[in-house]
């Protein structure tokens, strides 16, 4: 069998892949069709291996009747990657997931639980760059990036409550499907500047009990799964949607989510505007405690996250920029990886600061142009 191992040359940003494109291990990555976004997304895949089959080779036309959802396997051996590539990899077997739904339905449930235990366990690798990650990686499409920028967040939560394994599994999945049925909607949406349609509201409004009804007609058999997709937009206050659930007649999962789908929302940027700083994020999440969201979970994630979580960008007092990597002791001086010095000018390669042993202090959140792009790998120091 003719397998042919992929280059930089191969790959294009914002062009679709020609073939199917597999792993070291043979597991399908990449299906026909699928765009790729950015030079992170090319570099992730390269680092892991990437490779093709000749077209004329027979073996390889045996390979296409092999049903996407059977070909994502999860390999247990993720060691070698750094944390970020393990994400992509996450974000590429989501996206995966999804396109094959319909085709190999009674799949769903065992394929998404793999893709939850990858996370959980990646957090408690590194639980730091996981939750950097949400700041940081967006260069996927919304319909991947949220699902799993929530997921991480209740990852976090559920950590802090001492969930089992088991049940942490559950509420993951949950996070991860719960806008299953308006994937189409939410693409329509990250472009959009105007107010939602009378149409697109009801949509909205159906979306938990109709991605439960799709994860059924997919033969996920967890009630309680299905149960947590379907109030995940419920309040505290009985004013959520769909059913007006009141308190603590929603599942704590669900008000799990409900929360950390409203922080990931919030600090992800828009077409028409950025994402939110993560103290402004906390002071909307924390004045609506005990009314859309559970006070009690509330001051799990403000306690969490900490003043600096990673991924935040800010200015030091001497002058540099740079990205929150780590957590210290002090929580007002964390890690910084810098990638600007005192003069606004880009570091060939970024310089860690311990703010809490270099006698420096943040003086300021900052919003990163646009156009800035950085490793992220470097910037961790995982490539150093």
């Amino acid at each position: 069998m003719a397998k042919i191992k992929l280059t930089a040359m191969d790959l294009k940003i914002d062009e679709a892949v020609e073939h199917s494109i597999y792993d070291g291990e043979d597991r399908l990555i990449l299906k026909p069709g699928t765009v790729i976004h950015s030079e992170k997304q090319i570099e992730s895949l390269l680092r892991s291996g990437a490779y093709r089959y000749d077209e004329d080779d027979i073996e390889t036309q045996k390979r296409r009747s092999i049903s996407g959802a059977a070909a994502i396997k999860v390999s247990n051996d993720l060691q070698n990657l750094t944390p970020f590539d393990v994400i992509h990899n996450i974000f590429q077997r989501l996206r995966l997931l999804f396109e094959t739904m319909n085709q190999e339905p009674f799949e769903i449930e065992e394929q998404t639980k793999s893709i939850a235990k990858i996370i959980i366990n990646l957090f408690r690798r590194d639980q730091e760059a996981l939750i950097g990650a949400i700041r940081l990686m967006h260069e996927y499409d919304y319909t991947l990036c949220h699902p799993v920028h929530t997921a991480i967040i209740s990852t976090m939560i559920a950590n802090q409550l001492k969930y089992s394994f088991k049940k942490t599994v559950r509420l993951i999945c949950a996070a991860l499907t719960q806008n299953i049925s308006m994937n189409d909607l939410q693409r329509q949406l990250q472009d959009q500047k105007e107010r939602l349609t009378k149409v697109q509201q009801e949509a909205v409004t159906c979306h938990p009990a109709a991605s439960r009804t799709i994860l059924e007609t997919c033969e996920v058999t967890d009630e309680r799964w299905l149960q947590i997709v379907e109030q995940h937009h419920e309040q505290v206050d009985g004013l959520g949607y769909p059913n007006s659930l009141l308190g603590d007649n929603i599942l704590e999962e669900a008000r799990i989510i409900g929360i950390a789908d409203k922080y990931s929302a919030m600090i992800s940027g828009r077409t028409h505007r950025p994402g939110m700083h993560n103290n402004d994020v906390i002071k909307k999440i924390g004045s609506e405690r005990g009314k859309e969201t559970d006070a009690k979970l509330t001051m799990i994630l403000i306690g969490a996250l900490g003043v600096y979580p990673p991924g935040s960008f800010v200015s030091l007092t001497n002058g540099e920029i740079g990205v929150v990597i780590r957590r210290s002791i002090d929580p007002k001086r964390p890690i910084v990886s810098c990638y600007s010095d005192n003069m606004g000018k880009k570091l060939h390669k970024p310089v860690i600061r311990n703010l809490d042993t270099q006698g420096l202090d943040i003086k300021d959140h900052i919003v990163p142009e646009k156009s800035l792009r950085l490793d992220i790998n470097l910037l961790w120091g995982f490539n150093r």
